[in-house]
């Protein structure tokens, strides 16, 4: 997996983890986050991806090798930033100011694939969400989305980088699932580690189908 040098990464916000994908404890875990998503995508370059909530840009050298045009939204202010990582790393990608619930700027139907990791668990309005993912989306498009699993394991884990998780995510894996199932047909879900059953994992993945109609 392609990640950016670490010399070239800046953080963009309280949530940006991009600096844990360099730390010697956790950045096993943290791209975990990341190479769960890629095993969903399998080998295929599509002609067009959108990354929901970019961050850093930690993942975007990566995704720009696995299609034609790459894009990417996010809710801080600090674009030039990556944009000067993704000039270092020599990756083009369109960088706009953008919510997941809110993502006007892009017509329907204008990707083959979207990718959101690490974002869900911080929208309270999963539907209006995952409305305008689907809308982006194109006829038999897909979306990859990561997200934390709540329970007692996690709990502890997140207290370890002082991160209150229940207080910091207003849903869980519960909710995200059934907000997704109203647009999207759960085509694959995957968890970390070791496939658990979804309840006592840390971590979960799922590929996403867009519903005909």
């Amino acid at each position: 997996m392609r990640l950016p040098k670490k010399e070239n990464i800046h953080i963009t916000g309280k949530t940006d983890p991009v600096h844990r994908h360099y730390h010697p404890a956790i950045s096993y875990f943290m791209n975990k986050r990341l190479s769960g998503a890629l095993r969903l995508m399998g080998d295929e370059k599509i002609p067009k991806l959108l990354d929901i909530g970019y961050g850093g840009g930690i993942f975007l050298p990566e995704l720009s090798e696995r299609c034609g045009e790459l894009y990417g939204v996010d809710i801080h202010h600090n674009m030039d930033k990556v944009q000067g990582m993704l000039a270092k790393e020599k990756v083009a990608a369109k960088l706009s100011f953008g919510d997941v619930t809110d993502l006007s700027q892009f017509s329907d139907g204008s990707f083959d694939r979207v990718v959101c990791i690490s974002v869900l668990e911080f929208v309270s309005d999963l539907d209006k969400a995952f409305s305008e993912i689907a809308r982006v989306l194109k006829k038999g498009g897909d979306a990859i989305i990561g997200f934390p699993v709540e329970n007692v394991i996690t709990d502890i884990a997140f207290m370890m980088i002082c991160i209150n998780a229940r207080k910091a995510h207003p849903v869980n894996q519960d909710d995200i699932l059934k907000a997704a199932g109203k647009y999207f047909e759960v085509d694959k879900l995957k968890t970390f580690p070791m496939g658990l059953p979804l309840k006592v994992s840390l971590f979960a993945h799922a590929r996403l189908k867009k519903k005909d109609g």
